[in-house]
């Protein structure tokens, strides 16, 4: 990487600083990275397992003969949101280490798919580990509304299997205006050829996110931290 790529990129990631002291974040930076990088691996072969025994966790809870009350069929939609948050988290981290391997000055980049597809895994990740934590949350208070006001008329649909269905329905949608926020906020550009009929593509704040010295963004980040950094699982976005 040239010594002008490594200042640009310096400056987008550490903007407050001085000239010297941004290469030496930067650098630092990078060689953390660099050593997470094996923790990447570890992380794909765990989700793969996790894939596997979810799909077991929802196989035994989907059956007709588990699918007795609310709590049910929000244990099923947990399971569902973690199944989903694992592939998604599968596929971004394999494009990213496809990505990251591709950096090297003679290789030819990667066609700008592959960059949507790793960027729409991200939020896909976001919008189900979301869903997940509030779902536990949520559970967790039927739960309690059940034990103590179940005897009364004016309680007993909270402990259908349809309304646990719809609670689930309803959290996801409900986290798809972030997840569009965060989709909308970044883009892909184009930068210099590195090679004759190759371009480098690289991700940066949309418009919607700088606009007004990126007053949208930073309400969006601690509205997207309080709602999703809840029961303390936070996102990845």
């Amino acid at each position: 990487m040239s010594a002008d790529s490594v200042y640009s990129l310096a400056s987008k990631a550490f903007p407050s600083y001085d000239n010297g002291t941004r290469i030496d974040l930067y650098n630092v930076l990078i060689a953390f990275e660099t050593a997470t990088h094996p923790a990447i691996i570890v992380n794909i072969i765990v989700s793969i397992l996790g894939v596997a025994t979810t799909s077991i966790h929802i196989y035994i809870l989907s059956r007709k003969s588990m699918l007795k009350s609310s709590v049910t069929s929000i244990m099923i939609g947990v399971g569902v949101c973690d199944f989903m948050a694992l592939l998604s988290s599968i596929v971004s981290n394999i494009f990213y280490l496809l990505i990251e391997k591709n950096e090297k000055p003679c290789d030819p980049p990667l066609p700008l798919p592959s960059f949507y597809a790793y960027w729409i895994a991200v939020v896909i990740y976001d919008l189900f580990r979301r869903s997940s934590t509030w779902l536990s949350v949520l559970m967790a208070l039927i739960r309690w509304i059940v034990m103590k006001f179940g005897t009364r008329r004016t309680f007993r649909k909270v402990t259908l299997v349809s309304f646990g269905s719809y609670v689930v329905l309803g959290t996801v949608l409900a986290g798809l205006p972030i997840s569009g926020y965060i989709i909308s906020g970044m883009i892909f550009c184009t930068g210099v050829p590195v090679m004759e009929g190759y371009i480098v593509y690289t991700l940066v704040q949309s418009t919607l996110y700088t606009v007004n010295n990126g007053i949208i963004g930073k309400i969006f980040q601690l509205i997207n931290g309080v709602v999703s950094k809840v029961s303390g699982r936070g996102t990845e976005s």
